[in-house]
């Protein structure tokens, strides 16, 4: 009989980091990493593992992410790693865990600035739900617009920094996964469509008017939106 030995597992996923289509990348990593970890003897480091319950969220397994983000979270304190359980908190629609994470981060990391990914998401969820959240949606807009303000913002679509998947240290490591991402103006648009869509027109003019009063932001960027 022949099978796959956990070597030959980690060299698949080791492998699959490097395949440049996102989508076949992160099925092998998916793959790969779900034979590993139904052994419930072997468990990654944090960083290869960011990279397991990154694909978990691609196909929808949200709560078999959460459990691993949780399982390690007192060990954990990076920016990124608390990154990644806002993300799967948000994907399972648990907003109290949300909270809970958001305050944390801001407590450890007070001058830290969200990924734009993050801050879409949590503004679309808080966008649906009733007026009275008006304040916490409020805060996520302030949190995306200081983003802006203290990271800048970035212009052209191939200003994107290259991925990278092999670390030669932890710190390597770190360093690139605790990356500022800057917001775009396909960011911003992503923004207000939300705001549009959940009828919380109230809240998109006092929005533009303090992104477009941002030295970085081009005042033509209302052409783009109109």
């Amino acid at each position: 009989d022949q099978y796959i030995s956990v070597d030959q597992l980690v060299e698949i996923f080791e492998m699959s980091k490097l395949i440049p289509d996102p989508e076949w990348s992160e099925k092998g990593i998916f793959l790969s990493a779900s034979i590993l970890y139904s052994t419930k003897k072997i468990r990654m480091d944090p960083v290869n593992e960011s990279f397991y319950i990154n694909s978990l969220i691609r196909f929808g397994h949200n709560k078999t992410g959460f459990q691993l983000f949780r399982s390690n979270k007192d060990n954990m304190k990076e920016k990124w790693w608390m990154e990644i359980g806002l993300m799967l908190s948000l994907v399972n629609n648990n907003l109290r865990s949300f909270q809970k994470l958001l305050y944390e981060m801001d407590e450890t990391y007070p001058n830290a600035t969200l990924s734009p990914k993050i801050l879409k998401l949590a503004i679309r969820k808080y966008a649906k739900i009733s007026s009275n959240n008006n304040i916490k949606l409020n805060l996520l807009l302030n949190k995306f617009i200081n983003s802006i303000k203290i990271n800048g913002i970035r212009k052209h679509r191939d200003e994107i920094p290259e991925k990278m998947v092999n670390f030669t240290d932890e710190q390597e490591a770190n360093q690139y996964l605790n990356r500022i991402e800057l917001i775009s103006y396909d960011d911003i648009v992503s923004v207000v469509n939300s705001l549009l869509f959940n009828k919380r027109t109230e809240l998109i003019g006092p929005f533009l008017h303090r992104i477009l009063s941002l030295k970085d932001v081009d005042e033509t960027f209302w052409d783009i939106l109109i």
